[in-house]
Parts: C-alpha cells; structure tokens; sequence
C-alpha cells in the first residue's frame, strides 16, 4: 500500500524548506560582507515571504482535501515528490548552518547556496503537479522567484560576470 502525501502536506514541507532557506541565508550574511551580505539577507527576506504564502495557502486547503488521484490520476507528482523527500534530497530537520561548513568562503556560501534553490525549484515543480487554480498560479510565481535567486546567486560568484 503507498501513501501519498496530500496538498497540504507537501505545503507545510515547503515551509519548512523556506525557514531552513531563511536560516541559511541569515547565518551566511554572517560570513559574509558588503553586497553578497546584502544580497544574502534580501534572500533571506524572500524566503521568510514564501513561507508565509505557503502558510497561508495551506490555511486555505485545510478541511478541502481531495484525495491525490483527483489531482494527479497518475500520482507521477506523488511519486516525485516521494522519491525527492525520501531520498533526503532535502534534510527538513537538518541545522542549515551545516550546510556552511566549517571554513565557509564566499565562493563556496554562493555555490551551497545555489545547489539549495536548484533543489527547491524541483521540489516545487512537483508539488505545482498537484495544485490547481490559484494556488497554481502562486506555486508558478513563486518557482520564477527562485530561479531569480540562482541568477542573482551565480552573478556574486568571484569571477562571474555581474560579480
């Protein structure tokens, strides 16, 4: 028998991700100076804003649950999203500042940083398979959103153009 993780589940993860996000960045900012820490900390406020829509969108699906296969026939969406979880692509419970390291530079913040939001936007992508409407729409702007960060992350990186 599979169990499938409902709508509202997946969103609360994803809350959870956004605070680990959030966390991540605030504890970089402290490792780092100058624009990157500026840029770290606008992401940190970003991440602390998708949070909230998540919240809030999950406030709208509680006690409106319809089962995965009315949503995803198929349950593909379920089934990726199983598989990312399961398979700790994302440590929902881990301490962000590991993430950093020991001896953490600015080149190696910004790359973690990058491989973060990556996962996210593929986690987020199989969490958009399961919504509808509105809440797709928001699930759409908030993926734009992220891969705006893996831009803005990669034109810090020493050496990149934009750096």
């Amino acid at each position: 028998m599979t169990i499938g993780y409902s709508a509202f589940e997946l969103l609360e993860m994803a809350q959870q991700m956004e605070r680990n996000g959030c966390a991540f960045y605030e504890r970089a900012v402290a490792v780092t100076e100058g624009e990157a820490a500026a840029t770290l900390q606008t992401l940190a406020e970003m991440e602390r804003a998708h949070e909230e829509t998540f919240a809030a969108m999950a406030a709208e699906l509680r006690g409106q649950e319809r089962p995965d296969t009315a949503l995803d026939p198929n349950a593909e969406a379920v089934q990726y999203v199983r598989a990312v979880v399961g398979g700790h692509v994302f440590e929902l419970r881990a301490d962000p500042a590991e993430w950093l390291g020991t001896r953490p530079t600015l080149a190696s913040v910004l790359r973690t940083a990058i491989d973060l939001e990556k996962e996210t936007i593929l986690y987020y992508l199989g969490v958009r398979d399961v919504l509808t409407g509105p809440d797709r729409d928001r699930m759409d702007e908030i993926i734009r959103e992220e891969m705006g960060h893996v831009v803005l992350l990669t034109r810090r990186l020493p050496g990149e153009r934009g750096a």
